[in-house]
């Protein structure tokens, strides 16, 4: 049995060729938008997660020197996790960014090849957003790292 032939809204003949080659793009499209998606949610809950943990660990070394100086051994390690807890999301930061920047990189490149300049969503969030936002949210991060590194290292001269 002959496969039919595809037809747009006026019952004329699409070039098979081109539709495949847009149904390709809009998956590719997709799944790089969710993929973007994915890594930032994942950038902000890793580092809400963390950074709420490093609070509730500092009020518990802070509480553990102020009354049990003995537990000095204690104290040191949790210090010491603390640092590595908050490099790690600078790190895990800057990892996820990457993978981030590819994904919206590839959607800009298929809005440059099938949308109007008025219609490229990742394009024009991409204009905005690496002049105004992301070097604000960067150096809120690295603030607030090196913040919590500080506190940590406190912690480690009250504690020795």
């Amino acid at each position: 049995m002959a496969m039919a032939d595809k037809r747009d809204s006026n019952n004329k003949k699409i070039n098979g060729d081109r539709c495949c080659e847009n149904e390709t793009a809009r998956f590719i499209y997709e799944s790089s938008l969710e993929s973007a998606r994915h890594s930032d949610i994942l950038m902000w809950q890793v580092t809400a997660i963390i950074w709420g943990a490093n609070i509730l660990l500092l009020g518990f070394v802070s509480e553990a020197i102020e009354k049990q100086p003995s537990s000095r051994s204690i104290t040191i390690g949790l210090s010491v996790l603390g640092i590595v807890l908050t490099l790690f999301v600078a790190h895990f930061f800057r990892i996820a960014k990457i993978g981030q920047g590819i994904a919206y990189e590839t959607c800009r490149r298929i809005e440059e090849h099938f949308a109007k300049d008025d219609l490229r969503l990742c394009t024009n969030i991409h204009y905005v957003y690496d002049r105004a936002v992301w070097p604000k949210a960067k150096h809120c991060v690295w603030f607030i790292t090196v913040l919590f590194v500080l506190l940590w290292i406190g912690a480690l001269l009250i504690a020795h």
